[in-house]
């Protein structure tokens, strides 16, 4: 058995085996290969508020290896059906707050094969808990 990859969500803190992707659910989407690719830019529209439009892109597999890196380059599956190799992608922009209490998050997601925009918003409270 390869290893399982955790896909999803935004996380502040990375967990083992756990990597964002911007318009999934923590978690959402579990695959023994995968390569991604990353765009973004953040812009602050004023103190403590910022925009970060971006790009997700990655090649995802459920299968062995050898199988995962024939079809790398031509994706042909369906990323909800894990059954072959399949191209991920999504397109968004989060809306972020920097305030006392912590951050304050808005994001709204497209995302491949489901055909709809995903909406997500989440505050952070800091908690300075020593280690």
């Amino acid at each position: 058995m390869g290893a399982k990859y955790y896909l999803g969500g935004n996380l502040t803190q990375n967990r083992r085996d756990s990597y964002v992707f911007h318009g999934l659910k923590d978690s959402e989407l579990v695959t023994t290969q995968f390569m991604k690719m990353n765009l973004a830019l953040q812009a602050s529209l004023f103190r403590n508020i910022y925009i970060t439009p971006y790009i997700n892109m990655a090649s995802v597999g459920f299968k062995n290896s050898d199988d995962y890196f024939k079809s790398f380059f031509n994706p042909d599956g369906d990323w909800i059906n894990t059954a072959t190799t399949s191209l991920l992608f999504s397109a968004g922009t989060t809306l972020s707050y920097n305030s006392i209490l912590g951050p304050v998050s808005f994001d709204v997601a497209y995302l491949n094969n489901v055909n709809q925009f995903n909406v997500f918003f989440s505050v952070g409270l800091r908690l300075n808990i020593p280690k």
